[in-house]
């Protein structure tokens, strides 16, 4: 199958390191000479590009045509910057597909999945390199999922329909607030603020833990944090979250909201069955002087909860 072609951003030569899923070092750099298709890069390595040396324009490009072509390919594109130094770098992975927590291999079904390193896995069964979905760590010399057990219905008994994250938590609704308390619209890069955020639990569940991702509107630039601690709501309840943003975390731009909150059954066993996803909860705009800077990375967040029996509606 071909590929998606480079477009105006040509990619040449991409310097191969590691091995597939390893941990690029620039010691383990050597050069690719000669265009290569994207069909090239089917062999999992990581790959480094260099601005001006393997490709022109911006990198969010080449990142979307990365993944466009690993789509039509029959992969996942894995990619990164790295502006550390004194270039500007990308990093591009072609991997055979993403692994969430307590799922089997995409690819087989494979139950035993070897740790390559922090966010990659390979499968024992088809030898697939896999990457951690939304970056989980993975801790475990070997990750395997629990056994399979038939439901009622295979068994021929009559049940009820298996609850969905839904079931348990509601995410009511999100709104701006300054720092002294008051309903704002747009705050100001200058000023701190707060996001008031309501969750309502409509059953018991031994945790939840809720994740914010604050998105650049149209790009992938993105400031996640989550709370430090799970929720253990042990009775139906509405819990206020108030996200203290300092002065200066986010840069001037029209911003997107998404709220994702796993839920665990058992937090001992560490495994997240059911989730909640919360898209564009909230939209807002930050004003300021202008600025082409991303957002800084880090996660300075400060997370203040408040918690109220039932439904009293979506804020205190």
């Amino acid at each position: 199958m071909e590929a998606a072609g480079y477009g105006p951003h040509v990619v040449r030569g991409a310097e191969e390191t590691g091995e597939a899923g390893s941990e690029p070092t620039a010691d383990a750099e050597h050069d690719a000479n000669g265009d290569r298709g994207w069909a090239d890069w089917l062999d999992g390595r990581p790959r480094r590009l260099k601005r001006g040396k393997h490709y022109t324009g911006d990198s969010k490009d080449i990142i979307r045509q990365a993944r466009a072509a690993a789509t039509q390919l029959g992969k996942t594109a894995v990619a990164s910057r790295d502006s550390s130094g004194k270039y500007d770098y990308l990093w591009v992975q072609f991997v055979d597909g993403e692994v969430e927590p307590g799922r089997p291999c995409p690819v087989c079904g494979g139950t035993e999945l070897d740790k390559i390193q922090k966010h990659f896995l390979r499968c024992k069964a088809c030898g697939a390199t896999l990457k951690a979905a939304d970056d989980w760590e993975v801790t475990a010399g070997t990750f395997a999922p629990p056994v399979y057990v038939p439901t009622g219905e295979e068994r021929g008994e009559v049940t009820e329909a298996p609850l969905k994250g839904e079931d348990f938590v509601e995410i009511l609704g999100a709104q701006l607030l300054s720092a002294d308390g008051r309903k704002i619209e747009r705050p100001e890069v200058s000023e701190g603020f707060v996001v008031g955020l309501a969750l309502q639990f409509l059953r018991p569940v031994d945790a939840a833990w809720p994740r914010v991702l604050f998105t650049v509107r149209g790009t992938e630039t993105t400031i996640r944090d989550q709370l430090p601690q799970p929720l253990r709501p042990s009775t139906p309840q509405t819990i206020d979250i108030r996200l203290q943003v300092p002065a200066g975390l986010l840069v001037p731009a029209d911003y997107v909201l998404d709220v994702v909150v796993n839920l665990y059954e058992d937090w001992g066993s560490g495994v997240s069955r059911l989730r909640v996803d919360g898209e564009e909860v909230l939209g807002f705009h930050v004003g300021g002087p202008s600025s082409r800077e991303d957002p800084p990375r880090g996660s300075p967040l400060n997370w203040e909860l408040a918690v109220r029996e039932g439904d009293q509606g979506p804020y205190a």
